[in-house]
């Protein structure tokens, strides 16, 4: 049996009681050039499941306290594979955070949007599990949870369905209404092609033609005036759920999903805010380069750097801590 000691865990704060008396405190995560935007400087600590050292920081805003992680640690030590997901997430909650906001650089296939330098960014509002996907879970860490408290937070199986908060959506719109210049596209899928390289152009066209086909299907489903074998078809395929599979702002990225799925196993409502870095592969004759994409982010740090107190000031209204006046 493993033992934690009195004092690596009088380093959290734990939850206990009723959670609405606590001072609500946001959480963020950020990456790929994105740990800048993170308020408050930077601390390394043992991450609270493997031991791993994570790099946070903490500050307070509009009358909330704000959490921050760096998804790569600092000066991004670790990679999209081995970044250590289940730390960054436990300790978040250990901190007591009940919204979290997730900062991601992606490739867009859908190329209509803006790219994230000129002032964009995208709200996902569903996932797909695309290639190379290995799951994180806290399945295999059940005892650390019991050690740490939190146990009792594990949800099993977690439902994907809608997997992100509408109170953090309104949030980050409301907030993003106060960003000049910035376009906000709301609602795309975000697919995770697990890294570390980019993804081919016959990866990036599997995906684009479903999307289409669904967008496809959508569309001849809604002509009443077609009819026939052709439209029986057409029916056939078009059914509830393909609703939330569409072209139309879809972002493939590395890290986030892994993420989402680790903060509903432990109740954290969660929203993942892209920022569309480049074309994905095959979106255009050139290759993505990775110069490219850090110019693109480096050229959207002004836009995300007025965003993200502006979250945690709207995060601040709907918990009836600050009135914004």
């Amino acid at each position: 049996m493993i033992t934690i000691s009195n004092t690596f865990l009088n380093k959290y704060v734990f939850l206990s009681g009723n959670m609405s008396e606590q001072v609500p405190t946001l959480g963020i995560i950020g990456g790929s050039g994105l740990e800048r935007l993170l308020p408050g400087k930077l601390k390394k600590s043992p991450g609270p499941i493997t031991g791993k050292e994570i790099w946070t920081s903490e500050c307070t805003l509009s009358g909330i306290r704000v959490i921050s992680v760096s998804r790569h640690g600092y000066l991004r030590n670790y990679s999209t594979l081995d970044s250590p997901y289940e730390d960054h997430i436990a300790f978040l909650k250990l901190q007591g955070v009940d919204g979290l906001v997730l900062a991601s650089a992606t490739g867009t296939i859908d190329t209509t949007i803006k790219l994230a330098a000129d002032g964009s960014i995208v709200i996902s509002d569903n996932l797909e599990r695309g290639k190379a996907y290995r799951t994180r879970s806290f399945a295999h860490s059940k005892q650390k949870l019991e050690e740490l408290r939190l146990r009792q937070y594990l949800k099993d199986h977690p439902s994907f369905d809608y997997p992100f908060d509408n109170v953090l959506r309104g949030v980050v719109l409301k907030a993003a209404e106060e960003v000049e210049g910035l376009t906000v596209y709301n609602n795309g899928i975000y697919i995770l092609n697990e890294g570390e390289c980019f993804e081919s152009s016959a990866e990036i066209a599997s995906l684009n033609l479903k999307l289409r086909l669904a967008d496809t299907v959508r569309e001849f489903s809604q002509r009443d005036y077609l009819d026939g074998p052709f439209m029986e078809f057409i029916q056939t395929l078009h059914f509830p759920g393909i609703k939330h599979y569409s072209a139309r702002h879809a972002q493939v990225g590395m890290t986030a999903l892994h993420e989402v799925e680790l903060a509903l196993e432990l109740d954290i409502p969660v929203i993942v805010i892209c920022s569309p870095v480049n074309p994905a592969a095959g979106m255009r004759e050139e290759t993505p380069t990775l110069f490219e994409t850090l110019e693109q982010i480096n050229g959207a740090e002004k836009y995300l750097k007025q965003l993200i107190p502006k979250i945690a000031s709207q995060y601040a209204v709907v918990r009836g801590v600050y009135t914004g006046k």
